[in-house]
Formats: structure tokens, sequence, C-alpha cells
């Protein structure tokens, strides 16, 4: 099983619980869908603990084994993909996205 963390902090705390919720809901539509494209199969996703400045932190795994290489593209899209969804929201002040890649083997 191969597994990706995205995570989106914002340190700037000029948004109210209610955009936070929107952009979480906006980023976790762009992660489905790059994922899903990108590997061609169902992900499963589980929400994880969030910072006081966290908007946005999930875990997404499937079980289609992928390349070192495909692993590499799929992260860098999602952080190029992320941080534009932040800059047309006009929140991408004090923004910060990480894509971590969790060792629970799957890569090729």
């Amino acid at each position: 099983m191969l597994a990706l963390d995205v995570k989106v902090d914002k340190s700037n705390p000029a948004l109210t619980e209610g955009e936070r919720k929107i952009a979480g809901v906006l980023f976790l539509n762009i992660c489905v869908a790059a994922i899903t494209g990108a590997i061609g199969t169902d992900v499963r996703m589980n929400p994880l603990e969030r910072g006081e400045d966290a908007i946005f932190h999930h875990r997404f795994s499937w079980i289609a084994a992928i390349s070192e290489q495909q692993a590499h593209e799929l992260r860098v899209n999602l952080v190029r993909r992320m941080q534009t969804a932040g800059i047309m929201a006009g929140i991408e002040e004090g923004m910060d996205v990480s894509v971590e890649l969790p060792v629970l083997g799957g890569v090729k």
C-alpha cells in the first residue's frame, strides 16, 4: 500500500473557520482528482490531526504500486496545484504546502 500525507498550513490567521472549511474542501477535491488521475485507481482518505495553523491534513492511500519517479511527479504536481489554488483563492500569504510519502511500502 502506498500513501501520501498532504498538509496545508496557514500561519496568517486572517481566515474565519468557515473560510478554512471551504479551503479544506477545495484542497480535498484537488487532491482526489490529481491522485486518481495519476494512478488510475480509487484512493482512500483519512483525515489526520490538524495543528492550530493547519487548514488541511489528510492521508491518501491506494493499493496499486507506482514507481519512485511517479511518486515524485505526483508530489510535485500536488504542491503546485495546491499553491495555485491558494493564489486563486487569495490565501497564499503565509500558506505552506507539504506532501510527504510515509513509509508504508508499495513503491517499485
